[in-house]
């Protein structure tokens, strides 16, 4: 009886450590194997502060863990449960659980979002694609964007505009911020806030301001002296420049059209100016929006720059407010030939033949 008695509790014994043996292999060849292995993309997850346990849920519900316990175990080796970083990561599905953990511990969070402000992109056009590229809703970013109190700090030099002197001017359409967020492809956090993209933006935007007035300084003193211009209204007329130009090499000549009717008194006359609104601006100008004397942003019906500008202009639009050609041209309109370019003229006579050339 008692050899039997010990002849069961041996081969007990070594089932046990046979099965534990078992389930080692499969759990080593768990920790090894691709976590799906026929994934094509990278999967975005945001790994809180604290406990291990509130970043194996994050991975868990975004599907790079199927069995929590194992993965558990594979984090107390080494002691790698407390040393999980906080952040945002970009994981690849590829990886085994024991290669994600280790990315979690020694990597760096490398999850962005990839924002592109376009030249030209206007304030609303640029809060939705904010809010598409998942950065946050596009009313939080135009909030933002009207914060006068942040845009001082910041150091933008737009002021208030006074409704009296504008006509129908609505101030919840007036934004500071509009023509000092730089367009450029800004590679953020992936946590990134709206405060972020503007904080971002304009210094990029006085980044390379700063550089442009350097460069040109002797330009950009004359042409505010001349015309009694500040830096606020040369943002103003660079985002005339970018809207009504395409070519950079004709900005220059665009921008001493506007100079030349401002020597002389002109309205100034561009179209992008009329449906310069919230719900007005892809709509394309036309002759009603010209008559529409309420609009203060209508260039066609009120002398001088418009409230505010317009759009965000980028490098080259800048370049050619600060360092405009030299011209005595009046007028201009596009070719419609392919070409992107305009014709300009220096009279009304000649200008409606270029009209007839090109647009008829």
């Amino acid at each position: 009886m008692r050899r039997l008695l010990s002849f069961l509790v041996t081969s007990l014994g070594v089932c046990a450590l046979v099965a534990m043996g078992v389930l080692f292999q499969g759990w080593t060849e768990w920790a090894a194997r691709p976590i799906d292995a026929s994934a094509t993309q990278s999967v975005h997850v945001e790994i809180p502060a604290g406990s291990f346990q509130s970043a194996m849920d994050a991975l868990e519900s975004s599907g790079l863990i199927d069995n929590p316990f194992a993965f558990q175990l594979l984090a107390w080796k080494g002691d790698r449960s407390r040393k999980v970083q906080a952040g945002a990561f970009a994981l690849d599905p590829r990886w085994s659980p024991d290669e994600l953990l280790e990315k979690l511990v020694n990597g760096a969070p490398t999850a962005q979002r990839r924002l592109v402000i376009s030249e030209g992109l206007n304030i609303w056009q640029l809060a939705h694609r904010i809010e598409r590229v998942g950065i946050g809703s596009a009313s939080d970013f135009l909030k933002l964007a009207q914060d006068w109190k942040r845009a001082t700090r910041l150091g933008i030099p737009a002021i208030r505009p006074n409704p009296a002197l504008h006509g129908n001017l609505s101030l919840e359409n007036v934004h500071p911020f509009e023509g000092y967020l730089f367009p450029l492809t800004y590679a953020l956090p992936w946590n990134a806030r709206p405060e972020d993209v503007i904080t971002r933006a304009t210094a990029r935007f006085f980044e390379v301001w700063e550089e442009l007035v350097g460069t040109h300084r002797t330009s950009y003193e004359a042409v505010k002296a001349e015309h009694h211009l500040t830096d606020h209204d040369l943002v103003i007329l660079a985002s005339l420049v970018e809207k009504e130009g395409i070519v950079d090499a004709e900005r220059p000549l665009i921008a001493s059209v506007f100079y030349n009717r401002i020597r002389e008194g002109w309205k100034l006359q561009t179209d992008p100016t009329l449906i310069y609104h919230p719900e007005k601006h892809t709509e394309k100008p036309s002759p009603t929006h010209r008559r529409d004397r309420s609009n203060p942003y209508n260039t066609y019906a009120h002398r001088g720059l418009p409230p505010g500008p317009i759009a965000n202009p980028g490098r080259a639009s800048l370049e050619a407010v600060l360092a405009p050609a030299e011209s005595d041209y009046f007028f201009f309109v596009a070719r419609r030939d392919g070409s992107r370019q305009h014709a300009f003229s220096k009279t009304l006579d000649g200008h409606r033949k270029r009209i007839q050339e090109h647009l008829k």
